[in-house]
């Protein structure tokens, strides 16, 4: 009887550790101090405001960088920070509840968080904190925030970074590669140079370029209902003449043939595929009013605020169109479909443009080309 001995090798995927460091300043006398009922409004050029309501709202600076496209974010980790408190005493605005447009009932001061109010500990608790981990178009992005300055609000005394050393630390390999087509490259890298701190790293981290076909090869897609084909086949032609490759997807046909835990669900499956293929410009062509029936493309209602209102039932929700753009994560907040979170806007990957008309009208063509010239070619 012959007796084989079987071999089996694990080979461990290969991943690299990698670093980015930044480093900025602040100048106190660049602060800006504005009485708002009573308290200290500080704000500081070039920076946002913490917005959770009851916190003190305090400049914040939101900063993006550019890792490898196979990376995964690791940790961030304060490499050198040097500042101090500041002269005098400050009573700083609590950040106010968002109040929707629509609401016709007065909205009152916001008083601050008393757990917060009255700690003898700084806030926030640290000068720098990790935010988000994304993909913009196969450009890995991960966003920190920067909080210069920190309050002690038992004793109200603000303290002030005035220099700041930072290192994001990643690891390569560890993450799956979005491959490109050559336009879609030229479009992103545009994109990711107006936003990232690191642009010199935008050429060393790009995305590969793909050496396949896609499932779709059409760099301009209009989803519509079935109804309206023919209303956009003059669209389409023009766009054929420029030299744009267009496809006419029907709604229909996406809910027969794509899976998802509703229509909208769906129809952003097939836009993320299509993304994937090289497709760059989708237009959603009709409406999506669905309380006067008219939804003909799907439109996605997101969680956004908690405004305490109480006027109805939908005041912390928006119809969101970047849900169709934001291709990242699945924006289920609780994982079962029924509420909706918006991510992290500036990643959004393709671009959306939604079209809607009155229910008794057909769409104008002029009007969508006109829209189309400006703002798509």
């Amino acid at each position: 009887m012959s007796k084989f001995i079987v071999l089996v090798c694990v080979i461990p995927l290969l991943t690299i550790a990698g670093t980015i460091e930044h480093s900025l300043t602040v100048h106190p006398s660049d602060m800006i101090i504005e009485n708002l009922h009573g308290y200290d409004y500080i704000s500081l050029p070039g920076y946002t405001h913490l917005s959770e309501p009851g916190s003190p709202e305090l400049p914040v600076l939101y900063l993006s960088f550019v890792i490898p496209p196979d990376a995964q974010y690791e940790k961030l980790e304060i490499v050198q920070e040097r500042g101090g408190y500041l002269p005098g005493t400050f009573s700083v605005f609590p950040a106010q509840r968002p109040v929707p447009l629509s609401s016709t009932q007065e909205a009152g001061l916001t008083q601050g968080d008393k757990e917060i109010y009255s700690s003898n500990t700084l806030f926030p608790y640290d000068a720098a904190h990790f935010v988000y981990e994304g993909t913009l178009l196969g450009y890995r992005i991960v966003s920190v925030a920067i909080t210069p300055l920190r309050y002690r609000a038992a004793t109200k005394k603000l303290h002030c970074m005035h220099e700041l050393s930072f290192r994001i630390h990643y690891r390569s390999g560890a993450g799956a590669v979005h491959y490109l087509t050559e336009k879609q490259k030229q479009d992103a890298r545009e994109r990711v140079l107006s936003l990232v701190s690191n642009p010199e790293e935008v050429d060393i981290f790009s995305p590969p370029l793909r050496q396949d076909k896609g499932v779709w090869q059409s760099e301009y897609i209009i989803i519509t209902d079935t109804a309206f084909v023919d209303d956009f086949q003059r669209l389409r032609d023009w766009k054929m003449k420029k030299g744009v490759l267009t496809d006419i997807v029907t709604t229909s046909w996406i809910y027969s043939n794509y899976s998802g835990i509703d229509q909208a669900t769906k129809i952003r499956n097939f836009i993320k595929q299509a993304a994937d293929s090289g497709a760059m410009y989708f237009m959603l062509a009709g409406q999506c009013d669905w309380e006067k029936n008219e939804a003909i493309v799907p439109r996605r209602d997101a969680f956004c605020m908690v405004s305490g209102q109480g006027s109805s039932v939908d005041e912390d929700t928006i119809p969101c169109d970047a849900y169709y753009s934001g291709l990242n994560g699945t924006w289920d907040g609780n994982g079962n479909g029924t509420s909706w979170w918006i991510v992290n806007l500036s990643l959004t990957e393709s671009k959306c443009l939604c079209v809607s008309w009155p229910e008794e009208r057909r769409p104008d063509y002029r009007q969508n080309h006109r829209h189309d010239r400006d703002h798509m070619a």
